[in-house]
């Protein structure tokens, strides 16, 4: 009775709309607390982001270069498989289907991270360049949020076209102009 109400387990077979606010209202409660900790959760979130993506893009580059069979291929994916373990689960009427509230609030709540994470990536150049505001470093963090921003938007791409049935020098190749495409989409202010 009371695991339908755990806003963080969501492996029955639908979720409750109160587990569900229950957990959208965590996933936003950082960003709604004044500007400071929405900069720290935004930057939390972003290392988390970029700790996820790091195995899939070493994948990629390594599928093309050599094989993931190697031993580096295969910490690489020790680290993906870890990382996955963090993601969130949907019950399963929300994996079935999209318009369903379960995937609408997981929406607003990942829309809100992933805003957070890409305006704290588009300050590191002027962290580094000891807080001098500049239109230099505006122009540059601006182009490594939209980095940040395709290469998470493209991540599961790679093990897409593994599934598909690619091998992984087709699947870098195809991964890599997939995020090149989104980086490209992003930066023409569509």
């Amino acid at each position: 009775m009371l695991n339908k109400f755990d806003p963080f387990d969501s492996d029955g077979i639908n979720k409750s709309i109160g587990s569900t606010l229950a957990k959208t209202t965590l996933k936003l409660a950082p960003f709604l607390l004044g500007p400071t900790v929405g900069a720290v959760a935004g930057t939390a979130y972003a290392l988390f982001g970029l700790a996820s993506v790091m195995p899939v893009l070493g994948k990629m580059i390594n599928g093309i270069v050599s094989s993931n069979d190697t031993d580096f291929g295969k910490g690489l994916t020790k680290w993906e498989s870890y990382m996955e373990r963090f993601a969130p689960a949907k019950s399963e009427s929300g994996s079935n289907s999209f318009w369903n509230f379960e995937n609408v609030a997981d929406i607003i709540a990942s829309s809100a991270s992933q805003l957070y994470s890409q305006r704290q990536i588009a300050n590191v150049p002027k962290w580094l360049s000891k807080g001098k505001e500049t239109m230099r470093n505006s122009k540059i963090g601006q182009q490594i949020a939209l980095g940040y921003m395709a290469t998470t938007s493209a991540q599961d791409t790679y093990s897409s076209y593994i599934e598909a049935g690619a091998n992984e020098e087709l699947a870098g190749i195809a991964s890599l102009a997939t995020m090149g495409a989104f980086y490209g989409l992003m930066s023409q202010d569509y």
